[in-house]
Formats: structure tokens, C-alpha cells, sequence
């Protein structure tokens, strides 16, 4: 064995010590990562607001609360958050209007209307004979199939 081989006994202690290194390293920084983490999590969520947040969110609180105008050209008004809630609720359980149209399709005005029924006269109901007088006057009977046509070669 010549003086410039290494020896297999130094190589495998440098290599273990090496892999200990790195793990430990890895360890320790994954550690320090997670502490740093917490810290800033506390320090955004758990640590007093800033004034100009405390500001901002007291002015919010007061818009929600109270009346005033948002536009006051166009009409728009604000109002209070329970008021709106209230008026919503009502909204909700307020029956739809009803709009009454003729067959036409116009609109009547209130307070009229017409009433449509839908009837499907049988064999043996006055409505069914009438309709058969009417009918057979002019010649066929609603009740009478129609007549199949005839087949041409």
C-alpha cells in the first residue's frame, strides 16, 4: 500500500461525522425556522393594532351604525346595519306581488282582473254535448277521430 491511498478507516469517520453534521444542521435551522415563524404569526395577529388600524376600524363601526348619504345626488342613502337586516327579513317574508295581465299580455289595472279556467269537458258533462252541437254544425265533432288519410302507392 502506497502513502498516497487513503485509508478506508478515515474516510468512513470523516464521511459519519460529515452526515451527523448535515443532519444536525438541517435540524437546527428547521428549528430556528419554526420559532422565527411563531414569532412573526404573534407579533401580526396577537400584538395590539396599530393606531391607524384602530382608526380605521372605528370609523367602520360608525358608518355601519348610523345613517348618512353615500350619494346624495343619485339618492343613496346609508343605514344602519340592524335597520337594513330588518328590512331584508321583511322583504323576504313578504308575499310576491301579483300582476294581473289580460290574454293580451297587458297589464290591468289594479283592482281588476280576469279569471281564466282551463276545462277538459267529458263524454258525459253539459260543456261536451254543447261543444258537439257547435261542432257538428260545421262539420266534425271534437270527439270524432280525425279521419286517417289514405295510403298512396
Amino acid at each position: 500500500m502506497s502513502s498516497d491511498d487513503p485509508k478506508a478507516g478515515t474516510v468512513v469517520f470523516v464521511g459519519i461525522v460529515s452526515a451527523v453534521a448535515v443532519f444536525l444542521i438541517v435540524v437546527m435551522l428547521q428549528i430556528v425556522f419554526y420559532r422565527m415563524q411563531e414569532r412573526e404569526i404573534a407579533r401580526k395577529t396577537l400584538d395590539l393594532a396599530p393606531e391607524e388600524l384602530a382608526q380605521l376600524r372605528a370609523s367602520q363601526q360608525a358608518e355601519l351604525h348610523s345613517y348618512g348619504w353615500i350619494d346624495q345626488a343619485g339618492g343613496v342613502a346609508r343605514i344602519p346595519i340592524e335597520r337594513a337586516m330588518e328590512l331584508t327579513v321583511d322583504e323576504i317574508n313578504r308575499p310576491a306581488p301579483v300582476r294581473t295581465l289580460d290574454p293580451a299580455g297587458e297589464e290591468l289595472p289594479d283592482g281588476d282582473s280576469i279569471i281564466l279556467e282551463i276545462f277538459t269537458p267529458t263524454p258525459d258533462s253539459e260543456v261536451a254535448s254543447a261543444l258537439d252541437e257547435a261542432f257538428s254544425a260545421t262539420g266534425g265533432a271534437p270527439s270524432d277521430p280525425p279521419p286517417a288519410e289514405e295510403a298512396h302507392p
